[in-house]
């Protein structure tokens, strides 16, 4: 790998325009963005169109990737080790970038690292949806997800017939 790589910038652009500057390092971790046998034609001036991925949630994708440069996070192994995010993934920065975070933030997060192919970031999102889910009623799932309630006739989340929230 050519010194290059390890120090020059690309740019991914995000699908409402921003532009943002990302290390090679933190960027060749979007597998389906960067090819590891396309790296040494990059040049400073390369940038990615993320036509999927809103600036919100890239800002935190690229966050997560430069940090996993200087700390990488700890595979989420199975069995799992306790019923805390802090249990299963380490080291704590990884738990802080979690906390708090909405559910419907982590699943746009989780939606751009499949998209991207980010596989610890997807494996983490994963767990803590998972987390966030266990223990909630069918409809509570619905209500989470945006899927129609099977106990209400078909219906939307909301009782309406789920062609009326296109209409929205």
């Amino acid at each position: 790998m050519s010194g290059q790589e390890d120090t020059g910038t690309v740019k991914f652009i995000s699908s409402d325009g921003l532009s943002y500057e990302v290390p090679f390092n933190a960027a060749r971790m979007a597998k389906s963005i960067i090819q590891e046998d396309t790296l040494g034609d990059l040049g400073e001036d390369t940038s990615f169109q993320i036509v999927k991925v809103s600036s919100a949630i890239l800002e935190k994708v690229i966050n997560y990737c430069k940090h996993y440069q200087e700390e990488k996070m700890q595979d989420i192994v199975t069995p799992l080790k306790g019923e805390h995010i802090g249990d299963t993934v380490k080291p704590d920065w990884y738990v802080t970038y979690c906390e708090g975070m909405e559910f419907e933030t982590l699943f746009k997060i989780s939606v751009a690292a499949n998209f991207m192919d980010i596989k610890p970031l997807l494996d983490m999102c994963c767990f803590l949806i998972g987390l966030k889910a266990r223990g909630k009623s069918t409809r509570e799932l619905c209500n989470i997800f945006h899927i129609p309630d099977p106990g209400n006739g078909g219906g939307g989340v909301d009782g309406r017939n789920s062609g009326d929230e296109a209409m929205e």
